[in-house]
């Protein structure tokens, strides 16, 4: 599954499939995930998946890929699998995945700049419209096309903005650069409020098409104003 080319259904179907494969017969062999390595060799094979899904960089947490993806961890699918198959009515059994998944993602340490996004998983995961795409992808994880990220990889010199000088991460390219006031400005005339984290992640998850166009707009169209966005950050 390819990272570039926009969402495509049969990223989510390929999904499925592997997820079904990995969760035949949990609650039967469940017990044996006490063995730590089990685990881990199931979460690495689901991370791949999640990263092909949201079409993000290898870098990302696999905390921040699996709620930008919409994937609960594997560890949480069989829980639920083992709790329905002990007499669990699937209703509870999926209300404590959720809780439990939430709880881990307050707690958590990384992807804190997605968390900012998307405080509450479960209200990105429920939207009726809209599929994260690779450019998007990088607005909500941080990991990209921003200075601060290319620099910490060695891939530029600096991680200060080349328009203004500030340090250039995710919340400055998208809400604070002067540089890009043309597309933040186009935004709040079209929608009548500012481009902030709040309205805009209100627009993506609130289920309306044209709010939801209107918000990538305002990020995602900048990729064909500018080079930085062809920076060679391939995940192979």
């Amino acid at each position: 599954m390819p990272n570039v080319g926009g969402p495509r259904a049969s990223k989510r179907l390929l999904s499925c499939v592997v997820h079904s494969q990995m969760l035949y017969d949990a609650p039967i062999w469940y017990t044996v995930t006490e063995k730590k390595k089990l685990v881990s060799k199931l979460a690495s094979v689901q991370r791949k998946i999640a990263l092909r899904v949201c079409s993000a960089y290898r870098t990302i947490s696999t905390e921040a890929a699996g709620v930008i993806s919409g994937i609960p961890p594997i560890e949480l699918q069989l829980l639920e699998r083992r709790e329905k198959y002990l007499g669990i009515d699937g209703e509870t059994a999926r209300a404590n995945l959720i809780t439990r998944r939430q709880d881990k993602w307050n707690l958590g340490t990384y992807g804190r700049w997605t968390h900012c996004l998307i405080p509450d998983i479960q209200t990105w995961a429920d939207r009726v419209y809209g599929k994260t795409d690779y450019y998007l992808t990088q607005a909500l994880s941080g990991h990209g096309c921003f200075r601060k990220y290319l620099f910490e990889r060695r891939r530029v010199e600096t991680d200060a903005c080349k328009y203004c000088g500030e340090q250039d991460n995710a919340k400055h390219t998208l809400f604070v650069c002067s540089y890009w006031e043309e597309f933040r400005h186009d935004y709040h005339n079209e929608a009548g409020r500012p481009f902030n984290a709040l309205n805009m992640m209100t627009d993506l998850i609130n289920g309306r098409e044209e709010d939801w166009k209107l918000a990538y707009k305002a990020w995602a169209a900048r990729k064909t104003n500018e080079e930085v966005f062809v920076f060679p950050l391939t995940d192979q």
